[in-house]
């Protein structure tokens, strides 16, 4: 009997159309609103801003909203919001540069913004949630 790959094939192509849950862009709008009004992020609209569901216990988090900001570098990505699946890794750069980081609650509207400002000295409290 000959082997008939169209069941993978389908699968594959299947899976390859699946999108990865992002965060619904109304929500960022209210996120990016309450992050704008913080003196340290009076900036925003210039900031590189990604924003995807976090990650829990290697499971996605739909309640909960990770929030990375940077300063775009000429060699690297530009300013701008960005709305994403998931991160897959991280990477981490050694340069003390300005940055911001925070938690959006989804069911209890609530945003945590732990960090903001320079790497060394930006850390305003551990995360909320």
């Amino acid at each position: 009997m000959a082997w008939s790959g169209y069941p993978i094939i389908s699968s594959l192509l299947f899976l390859s159309g699946c999108p990865l849950a992002k965060p619904d862009e109304q929500v960022v709008d209210r996120i990016e609103a309450r992050l704008a009004a913080d003196p340290c992020l009076a900036n925003l609209k210039q900031l590189r801003r990604v924003y995807s569901y976090a990650v829990r216990s290697a499971k996605i988090d739909p309640n909960k909203i990770a929030v990375v900001i940077s300063l775009s570098q000429p060699d690297g990505p530009p300013a701008g919001r960005i709305i994403t699946g998931p991160p897959t890794s991280s990477i981490l750069d050694g340069r003390d540069q300005f940055g911001a980081s925070a938690t959006y609650v989804v069911d209890k509207d609530a945003l945590d913004l732990w960090h903001c400002g320079e790497a060394r000295y930006g850390r305003r409290h551990d995360p909320l949630y």
